[in-house]
């Protein structure tokens, strides 16, 4: 008789545990906006004297929100000036990514990547980096 309840027991705890609600994962995915941004470099040589004529050249995946943001950079300045500074800067963007989550814990954050940028000075690469990596204002030495 024991057995019997038991095994009833068992049953009615399988069934409703393998009848409720699934509690699973969803992917989610958002929409936002970027505001523009202005990013000032100062380039000086081992002797903190400004380098005037550095040069530069942003470049991203064809089609996405970095080849668009970096049209935005590379039509926003030439090179350094005769005080070594250099200003580029883009005009916002649309932005839209992925998520997991399920119940309040989310994962997996797929972001839009953005552009990658070079700096020349007489010919050759002196800097380098993903927007994403740059700060506001940032003092770089070129070494000849």
């Amino acid at each position: 008789m024991l057995n019997r309840f038991l095994t009833v027991v068992l049953m009615f705890l399988i069934v409703a545990c393998t009848s409720a609600p699934a509690d699973r994962a969803t992917e989610v995915m958002w929409h936002g906006s970027s505001p523009a941004r202005q990013y000032s470099f100062v380039f000086v040589d081992s002797n903190k004297s400004p380098v005037q004529g550095v040069s530069f050249k942003c470049i991203g995946d064809e089609g996405t929100i970095a080849s668009y943001v970096a049209s935005d950079l590379n039509k926003s300045a030439t090179s350094s000036d005769s005080l070594g500074t250099l200003i580029i800067s883009h005009n916002g963007f649309q932005t839209h990514g992925t998520y997991i989550r399920k119940g309040d814990e989310r994962w997996g954050f797929n972001t839009p990547e953005l552009p990658q940028c070079e700096f020349y000075y007489q010919g050759r690469t002196i800097f380098s980096g993903k927007l994403r990596s740059f700060k506001a204002k940032e003092l770089v030495v070129v070494n000849e």
